[in-house]
């Protein structure tokens, strides 16, 4: 019990701090297991582990801003650098990473759809880098609303305009969201520049993160066409978050109706 209690309040190798519960507790699994096959093995007497409690792990709670503050906030910043991306990662459900990773390659500006099929990660050692989606879920098809098709079709012309400016200083990388000479976003600097914008129009408790929740806030109205004919979508379960196992859609959003139009995935619909 005193190792969690160490771990928790000053566990962090810099010394700035302790671990959050929920390392500590991943911590006490590890234990537990090892601890289980030495008592099978009879290489000790008892499991110890089972005569402590782990720290009680606690979901953060979502920051979701409603439909009005969204739009808002948008208008505040939208003669900022970052403002695609913002929009982008609002009207679309993208991660972080997800976005830093899209090119051109997975945009199609005619059918309105996004294609996830890289994401960027900063690995310690080895700085930002390009990989596939960690799993096939991730792998997926994002349906985009006109005025999101219109915003990045303004971006490529924009991004067109720079390469003249820096010419062979200009490295291509073929990415939606870049630097003005081309290279790759760095997240940290994006979720610093990110966290003053927050602030400074009111909503210091804003994480990136949160932006893909926007769309599931109850204050959009949410109207099923069971019609429409296509409406890519995306589902994930996962027991931690407060709201524990939800729905993740990638909805189509049109500013002509104010309406979102969803379509369940197959065979989820009655659950």
């Amino acid at each position: 019990q005193e190792y969690y209690t160490e771990k928790i309040n000053r566990g962090r190798k810099d010394g700035q701090g302790g671990l959050s519960s929920r390392t500590v507790n991943y911590q006490h699994r590890i234990i537990h297991e090892a601890l289980k096959h030495a008592a099978q093995w009879q290489l000790v007497s008892r499991n110890v582990a089972d005569a402590v409690t782990p720290p009680r792990f606690k979901a953060k709670e979502m920051n979701v801003l409603s439909k009005e503050e969204a739009l808002e906030f948008l208008n505040n910043v939208k003669d900022h650098r970052d403002y695609p991306v913002l929009y982008t990662a609002i009207f679309t459900g993208m991660r972080q990473g997800e976005l830093l990773g899209l090119r051109w390659a997975d945009v199609d500006l005619v059918a309105h759809t996004i294609n996830v099929r890289q994401q960027m990660q900063y690995l310690p050692g080895q700085g930002n880098v390009f990989m596939s989606p960690k799993t096939e879920k991730s792998r997926r098809q994002i349906p985009m609303g006109s005025q999101l098709v219109y915003l990045l079709k303004e971006l490529r012309k924009q991004q067109m305009q720079e390469k003249l400016i820096h010419g062979q200083d200009y490295e291509d990388f073929g990415l939606v969201f870049c630097l003005e000479n081309g290279r790759p976003m760095d997240a940290r600097n994006l979720g610093r520049r990110f966290k003053q914008l927050v602030r400074k129009y009111g909503h210091p408790q804003l994480r990136f993160h949160d932006l893909q929740e926007i769309l599931l806030d109850h204050e959009f109205k949410l109207t099923l066409k069971g019609d429409v004919p296509y409406i890519s979508y995306r589902w994930e379960a996962d027991t931690r978050l407060s709201r524990g196992i939800y729905w993740k859609l990638s909805d189509y959003f049109d500013f002509r109706d104010n309406e979102v139009f969803i379509v369940p995935p197959p065979g989820k619909g009655q659950e």
